[in-house]
């Protein structure tokens, strides 16, 4: 058998031993990883996801962006490019891996996702461990990762979201949405291994809606699904954000001054500090570098009340779980 066969064969067992595999793949184990994640479409997942990348591109951060909503990928549409192959040329159709990667500018580097294609829709994990195994190969060049991943609680779904150290669920104040992102924190609570999980609400527009879920959501996952789930920051509801979606421009180029650039920063600020208290983020800027984030809204000191004091108020608590119908 030649060397080339033997090769091949020895990769053909590799990618089908991850099926009966119960440990969690993470490619960029030595880097910073970020999944942004969620359980309900439309809450501005992946224009988040695109412009928090453009951020860290724009500090001289090396970074790459994986769009992994399988089947129906559009973190190009925000950029406003056309890229002429995606990560299902590469998987099914014999590109090499390095004809799928779309250089933008500030060094961010896209891998586009695959959108109506049902083979990308239903990717198996054995083809997600191909990708994974591909996406390692860029590790030595770059700094940070950063997943756009799909809707859902669907396994390949699930398998991207745990693929990061960091997991960014994005939900905004609806019930529907705050129902879906509880189920999808319940859903990975016990495939979690040393990652650290935060929320960001978008679309927000009143304080009184983010000081809501700090005060009572974020206690409730805590005490009820044990995971340590902390607020990263708020995005409101801006006619700029849907005017950029609509020109097909980044937020954070398009209307650098609005507010919500702005609140985008201070998330982006605010995770490079996060992150380099963890140790996470030393490899790739400087602790003079990172700035301390602007004051949000959202003040732990101004606003929040001891997690056991707003647990203990159970009324509160039980008019919660049936408005965003949640069982106790």
């Amino acid at each position: 058998m030649s060397d080339q066969a033997q090769e091949l064969r020895r990769l053909r067992e590799r990618l089908s031993s991850v099926l009966y595999s119960q440990s969690n793949r993470q490619p960029f184990k030595n880097k910073l990883s970020i999944s942004f994640a969620g359980g309900k479409g439309g809450t501005g997942k992946t224009a988040l996801s695109v412009n928090v990348a453009l951020s860290f591109a724009r500090k001289g951060i090396k970074t790459v962006l994986l769009d992994a909503d399988v089947g129906l990928a559009n973190a190009n549409i925000i950029l406003g490019v056309k890229p002429k192959k995606n990560w299902a040329d590469f998987l099914y159709n014999n590109a090499l891996f390095e004809e799928v990667l779309y250089f933008y500018d500030n060094g961010l580097i896209l891998i586009p996702g695959a959108s109506g294609i049902s083979d990308a829709a239903n990717l198996p994990s054995y083809k997600q461990e191909e990708l994974f195994v591909s996406l390692d190969t860029l590790e030595s060049q770059t700094d940070v990762l950063i997943i756009d991943v799909g809707a859902g609680i669907q396994e390949n779904i699930i398998n991207f979201s745990i693929a990061s150290n960091n997991i960014i669920v994005v939900t905004n104040p609806d019930p529907t949405a705050l129902t879906d992102a509880y189920s999808f924190i319940k859903v990975i609570s016990n495939r979690l291994y040393n990652h650290k999980v935060y929320l960001v609400v978008n679309m927000a527009r009143t304080f009184e809606e983010v000081k809501r879920i700090y005060e009572v959501f974020i206690p409730m996952v805590k005490s009820r699904l044990n995971v340590n789930l902390e607020i990263l920051g708020s995005i409101s509801y801006s006619e700029e954000m849907v005017l950029s979606v609509k020109q097909s421009k980044p937020l954070v180029i398009n209307y650098p001054r609005s507010d919500a650039s702005r609140q985008i920063e201070i998330i982006s600020n605010k995770l490079l500090e996060n992150l380099y208290s963890q140790n996470q983020a030393k490899n790739i800027v400087s602790k003079p570098y990172i700035k301390k984030s602007d004051e949000t809204k959202i003040s732990r000191e101004k606003n929040s009340k001891d997690d056991g004091e707003v647990l203990q108020k159970d009324s509160f608590v039980s008019r919660f779980c049936r408005f965003f119908g949640i069982k106790k």
